[in-house]
């Protein structure tokens, strides 16, 4: 019987040891998430810093002034787009409340219809 015990001891540590490792796996798996995206949000603001700088005629080299371009047109795209959105939702937002408003037009012309009905009858 002792030496079951022991047996059942000696796996219980060992799935502690996995237990712990698989733990401190997660929380460096974790940690290096945050990192890279630390990393990521500084690369993004060294590039706008660039683009300003590109754009002021500080640094000047042609891959740069291409890529802002790119950039440039890619921004007035969006802004486009955006604009659109809002076109969109305003064409929506009328169409809902009109909608909205044929919708109470015909409950009212049914209770008048059923009014009728009932005053015929």
């Amino acid at each position: 019987m002792n030496e079951f015990w022991e047996k059942t001891l000696g796996v219980i540590a060992r799935a502690q040891d996995e237990i712990v490792k698989v733990s401190q796996f997660g929380k460096t798996q974790i940690d290096r998430s945050f990192l890279v995206h630390e990393r990521n949000k500084l690369f993004s603001k060294l590039g706008q810093l660039s683009v300003e700088k590109i754009k002021e005629g500080k640094i000047s080299f042609p891959e740069g002034e291409r890529l802002a371009e790119q950039i440039e047109r890619l921004n007035k795209r969006i802004e486009e787009m955006g604009a659109r959105m809002k076109d969109l939702t305003k064409a929506l937002s009328h169409k809902l409340e009109a909608d909205s408003d044929t919708e109470e037009k015909k409950e009212v012309s049914s209770k008048k219809i059923r009014i009728k009905k009932k005053k015929s009858a």
